[in-house]
């Protein structure tokens, strides 16, 4: 009877790994990306001009951009995205404090953005009631905050904490498309108009803020609280 041999297994070759290809990104894909999203946007901005935030629909922007409603969704996954990338788009398009080069730009700027706001009422209107919009000024007020501040350094050296604080928010207040909008609404209709007046204001703020700087702190300084016998 012959023995019964247990053949030997055979060893597996350990395959090697090949490594991972390397993501190739081609920069006409990239400008072609980006160039859709700024579509997308621009048609969202028309959407929101024409709708409200109430009617805002991204098969309205699909429409009015003409692409496709799943391309849309490739680039932003709900409609609060869509809105929020839409107000921030239109912070960098309509924005110009943050290209501000000194105080004595601003009146020029003021009833520039007075003409801007007038050809935009619809969509200043329709930011003005938006609750992402308003969300969104909330977050960004301290970079707007800062920033003014930053333009407006030389106008308040030499002030109290107290008194810059107040002079600052004074003269930022009247640069604001809400300030103008509430000329606008009540006695100004005319956007260039109401942008004028803004900026008559405000340069009469700094010519009296240059001639006479110690005066802001008494002028708005807060009436002393009267006290009880």
């Amino acid at each position: 009877m012959s023995s019964l041999v247990t053949p030997k297994k055979k060893k597996k070759k350990k395959k090697k790994k090949r490594p991972a290809p390397r993501a190739y990104r081609s920069p006409l894909r990239a400008n072609l990306a980006e160039e859709t999203r700024r579509r997308i946007l621009d048609a969202a901005l028309d959407e929101m001009e024409a709708s409200g935030p109430e009617g805002f629909s991204v098969p309205g922007v699909a429409e009015r951009s003409d692409i496709a409603l799943r391309t849309i969704y490739r680039h932003f996954p709900n409609r609060d995205a869509l809105v929020d990338a839409m107000w921030q788009h239109s912070y960098e398009r309509f924005d110009w404090i943050q290209h501000m080069p000194g105080a004595d730009a601003l009146p020029a700027a003021i009833v520039g953005g007075g003409v801007r706001n007038g050809d935009n009422l619809r969509l200043l209107e329709a930011a003005l009631r938006c609750p992402r919009q308003i969300a969104l000024r909330e977050r960004t007020r301290p970079a707007r905050m800062a920033q003014v501040e930053k333009i407006l350094a030389p106008e308040v050296e030499g002030l109290s904490p107290a008194a810059r604080r107040r002079v600052l928010g004074v003269l930022h207040s009247l640069a604001t498309p809400t300030f103008w909008h509430l000329l606008h609404i009540s006695w100004c209709p005319d956007g260039r108009e109401a942008g004028q007046a803004a900026a008559w204001a405000l340069r009469a703020v700094l010519a009296e803020l240059r001639r006479d700087p110690h005066g802001a702190e008494e002028t708005i300084a807060p009436a002393p609280v009267p006290t009880r016998d």
